[in-house]
Order: C-alpha cells, then structure tokens, then sequence
C-alpha cells in the first residue's frame, strides 16, 4: 500500500514539473519548484499516516476487560488453592475381621460445618438442626448419627443420661477405634425387629467443639463389614 502511495506521488509530481516547465496555464504556473516538491512530500506524509492509523486496530476495552480476571475470580481461585489440599476422593483404611484393606471414599462437607469422607455404597445427609446421619445403602436400618453438642457440652452429664434412659444393657468403657474419646458405651436392645447393638461415643476436638456418635447396628450378617465401615469413617471426621 505504501509503494503505491509513492508511486502515484512520483507520478504527480512529474505532471507538476512537466506543466512548471512548459509555462502552460494549469494552477502551477508562477509557483516556485521547491515549493512544489515540498507540497507533494507533505502530501505523501499524510498519506502514509492515515494507512498507518488504519492499519493499527482499536484495542476493544470489553474484550480486555474480559481477558483480565476480576477480583472476585481472583479471590475464589486464592480460596480454591486453600482447601486444596483435601482430595475429592481418596483411599482409606478399613479393618475387618483383622485383615485391613485401602477403600474408595469421597470428601464431604456436612451440613453442621465438619468434614468427613464417606465410603461408597453409604450417604451422608441432614436428618434435624445439629445433627447429621450416615446411612447404609445396602441396608437403611444400619446408620450412624452425628450430633453436635457444641463447645460447653458436659460429656458426664451426656453418659448419665444415656445410661438413666437405657432400655436395654449398657456396657461403660466399650473399645473403639477412635482416639481420645470421652466417653465410650455400648448398649443393647431388644425389640420385634431383633436385637440391636447402639455404640455410643463422644469426642471433644482440639477446637472445643463435642462431637457425639450414634452408631445403630442391627445383630445381622451384614454386620461384619458394615460396622468396621462406620469406624473408618468417623476417623476422618473434622469439625
């Protein structure tokens, strides 16, 4: 474009010297030469500027806009990279009958705030204000309850009254997989459904916060993996 621009500056000033040089009557006649070229050279300059300008595209200040992330996109990215380091899934232990093995579970955020991973084939959902329930699929007369008792629980108080309003058997200081518990219970019942084994377990955790488990386990086959399945859960509680 540029080459054509001098190409048909050159050639006007060549007609323009012509016409200078034979003292015709065109709009040159009694100009200086100089002046003339000066003109033509002024004119090619101005020409080579508008294609310039022509050629340099708008920058478009939506499409920019977009390109850059917001402060909002920003700080969800910052907020993602801090909880990164809980996987969606992953694989944890579970003992049954003494042989241990590595299952699949899937990161949950309970409604009451905690964090757990609950294996395949069991759903975590709410059941009534400050507590939660993890129910097998296989079987729903299988499950564990979740209860919030918050930061000025009195764990005594809790065991009297589970041991006061028992209908069946309670046996104090029941072995549990889980660690610093405050109190630990097994009491059973009996009704038309058959017998029932209900695990009673509390936990203070490191934030004050008294966490108490319900786990429900009907005396049936299923039994055997369903229970061990519940323990390894509850270990990856957090509140």
């Amino acid at each position: 474009m540029k080459k054509l621009w001098l190409g048909l500056s050159t050639c006007v000033l060549s007609v323009m010297l012509v016409a200078c040089g034979t003292g015709g009557t065109s709009g040159t006649e009694g100009e200086d030469p100089e002046e003339i070229v000066e003109d033509v050279e002024n004119a090619e300059d101005e020409a080579v500027e508008e294609e310039d300008a022509v050629e340099e595209e708008p920058v478009d200040e939506e499409e920019a806009a977009e390109e850059e992330p917001t402060e909002e996109e920003t700080t969800e990215d910052e907020a993602s990279k801090e909880t990164s380091d809980a996987s969606e899934v992953k694989e944890i232990e579970v003992e049954v009958e003494g042989d241990k093995e590595m299952r699949s579970a899937q990161f949950n955020r309970g409604e009451l705030g905690y964090s757990i991973y609950v294996l395949e084939n069991f759903s975590l959902t709410g059941e009534e204000p400050r507590r939660d329930v993890i129910l097998s699929d296989y079987d729903g007369s299988f499950f564990t309850r979740i209860i919030q008792e918050g930061s000025s629980a009195d764990t005594n108080a809790l065991k009297n009254n589970i041991i006061e309003h028992t209908t069946g058997t309670i046996e104090d200081n029941y072995p549990t997989p889980l660690e610093d518990v405050d109190f630990s219970l097994r009491e059973k019942v009996t009704s038309d459904d058959g017998e029932t084994n209900i695990f009673h377990v509390a936990k203070t955790y490191p934030n004050g916060e008294t966490y108490r488990f319900e786990l429900y386990i009907p005396n049936k086959e299923a039994q055997e993996g369903i229970l061990p399945s519940f323990w390894a859960m509850l270990k990856t509680f957090q509140p």
